[in-house]
């Protein structure tokens, strides 16, 4: 699952060229064996390093403003801000650690054969899931089992974990287990994988490859004990409302220090965080700016960030008429001014989106631009397209574009699109807003003509993510139904590209033409984001993608 996002939660604090090129460099790596690093953390520049020196004190909690969640099984999570929750409670073999390298977690190190297909996981010792359970490589192969298991519907497993030898014909239902997972003793596992994959390691990093226990209950029907082995453990949920997470004393890796930690899904931001209902909050480009000004009493508690791995679009489904005319897509792109959106509606916060991937990230360039505004382009493709009457007037009925939300009000970039289409092009487009749970099935069915409001976000750090996930025919996660068999040829190549330099030539081409068929219109790319934190925060980072952030935070006493 790449993470589809109405807001970017936060920023990241770190160089994102010297992210992008140590992990490119990492997963092309055939490493023979990692092992864990017997370490505490420590903070610098707000980014969390690995320290012997330093032990931070326990105790304290703290309290986040935070958008609503659809679910914290992990092997149905679809969207970064349920993921960022599910995630302290649940983990896999493998996670991110604070430099964006892949480290073991459950794993205390694996090994690499068989020409990179091949890869044997050794298990750490005494871990245990939140009740005292013993957690063994039976319960790896159970929640491999659960998530690919038809009846379940996890809406990502096909995608996350279909290198997998066997799991295309579980979930299909031709098989009813996953044949290249093999539990070699209570504390091995191996998985075979169908060919080579550069990027399998940052696939396992995902959600849908965390370890539930599956003894209670939730086998193919959605959890309802939370019961995992992660460094939270859920303490109350209130829908809609809130959840409580509080520490796992038992948490195999160092920490986490604070005794609770609660998310709040409503209120008034800057009005909480002024009263202390709150610790850390995102701010608006505005509030950014506001801070900013040495009388606010504010400046000195506001950090700022550098962006995330993070593309917001315009869904086109190209199945659906008029959108399968590839002349009225690119009018479309032609005649969105993404240079004014940013700086006049978006106050300098963003920058327009040329390209499908983001600034920093693995085979981003420079070179790769898509269509850029040129409203007389516009005017020629629409004329040309056969959305057009004969006469030469445009055509009565309207393009219909999705957008999460129940509010009725359209975001001032919307609305100056689609003013824009009607004016300039004669396109007309209904707004629709649904729920956001109704809106990812209604991206996962494939039935939405238009939409937007969304951001595409990299959970783990390599160019398929973005457009073998997005754009390669068979992905489930193609939302907008698009299909090139050039496109596919190109991104299989790149699959098993072992040459890290052929390999960003591969999706460099595959991303050229993308843009060129217009599947999506890119928007813009997030620029360095504020938060407020209160003083007594420490250790609190943000990275690129959705990763366990809470471990590494302590109370100031």
């Amino acid at each position: 699952m790449a993470f589809i996002i109405r807001f970017r939660l936060f920023p990241y604090k770190q160089r994102l060229s010297l992210i992008a090129f140590g992990m490119l460099c990492a997963l092309l790596i055939a490493c023979t064996s990692q092992e864990v690093p017997n370490e505490s953390m420590e903070t610098v520049d707000g980014i969390a390093k690995s320290s012997s020196l330093q032990e931070n004190p326990k105790g304290g909690s703290i309290t986040l403003l935070w958008a609503d969640i659809t679910t914290l099984d992990p092997h149905l999570v679809q969207d970064s801000r349920s993921a960022q929750i599910a995630l302290e409670i649940f983990n896999g073999l493998v996670t991110y650690g604070n430099d964006m390298t892949i480290v073991p977690e459950l794993a205390s190190r694996w090994e690499i054969s068989d020409g990179g297909t091949k890869y044997r996981f050794f298990l750490r010792d005494g871990i245990t899931f939140h009740d005292g359970r013993q957690f063994t490589a039976h319960d790896v192969k159970a929640s491999i089992e659960r998530a690919t298991d038809p009846a379940l519907q996890s809406p990502t497993a096909a995608t996350y974990l279909d290198d997998i030898v066997g799991v295309r014909e579980k979930i299909l239902g031709y098989d009813l287990n996953v044949v290249g997972v093999k539990v070699v003793g209570e504390q091995e596992i191996t998985f075979e994988l169908d060919e080579p994959k550069p990027y399998f390691l940052g696939k396992m990093t995902n959600p849908v490859a965390a370890v539930v226990d599956t003894t209670k209950g939730g086998g193919h029907t959605p959890l309802r004990s939370f019961n995992g082995t992660g460094p939270f453990m859920l303490d109350d949920w209130v829908t809609h409302k809130s959840i409580r997470l509080i520490r796992n004393d038992h948490y195999i890796n160092n920490g986490p220090f604070i005794d609770a930690v609660v998310y709040v899904f409503d209120g008034d931001g800057m009005s909480m965080y002024e009263n202390d209902e709150i610790d850390i909050l995102e701010l608006s480009a505005g509030h950014v700016k506001a801070m900013r000004d040495e009388n606010n009493s504010l400046k000195d508690e506001m950090i700022i960030g550098q962006p995330a791995f993070q593309v917001a679009y315009i869904g086109l489904n190209v199945m659906d008429p008029p959108l399968d005319d590839l002349d009225l897509r690119r009018a479309l792109f032609y005649a969105i001014d993404k240079e004014q959106i940013a700086i006049t509606i978006k106050n300098g916060s963003v920058v327009p989106a040329y390209r499908i991937l983001p600034p920093g990230f693995p085979s981003h360039s420079e070179d790769t631009v898509g269509l850029k505004y040129d409203l007389e382009l516009a005017e020629e493709f629409i004329s040309s397209s056969g959305y057009t009457q004969e006469s030469g007037t445009a055509p009565s009925y309207e393009l219909v574009m999705t957008l999460p939300g129940t509010t009725g009000m359209l975001s001032e970039s919307f609305r100056f699109i689609t003013n824009t289409w009607e004016r300039e092009l004669g396109v007309k487009v209904k707004v629709r807003q649904t729920e956001w749970e109704v809106y990812l099935q209604e991206l996962n069915d494939k039935s939405l003509q238009m939409f937007g409001g969304i951001s595409w976000n990299a959970d783990y750090i390599d160019p398929h993510n973005f457009l073998d996930t997005l754009f390669h025919s068979e992905s489930s996660m193609n939302h907008s139904a698009y299909e090139s068999t050039t496109v596919d040829s190109v991104l299989e190549k790149a699959r098993v590209e072992q040459d890290p330099e052929i390999r960003s030539a591969l999706y460099q081409q595959a991303e050229r033409i993308i843009l060129r068929d217009v599947p999506v219109i890119p928007l813009w790319f997030p620029l360095d984001g504020g938060f407020l934190v209160k003083p007594k925060v420490q250790g609190y980072f943000v990275p690129p993608i959705p990763m366990q952030i809470l471990k590494h935070v302590w109370v100031q006493q």
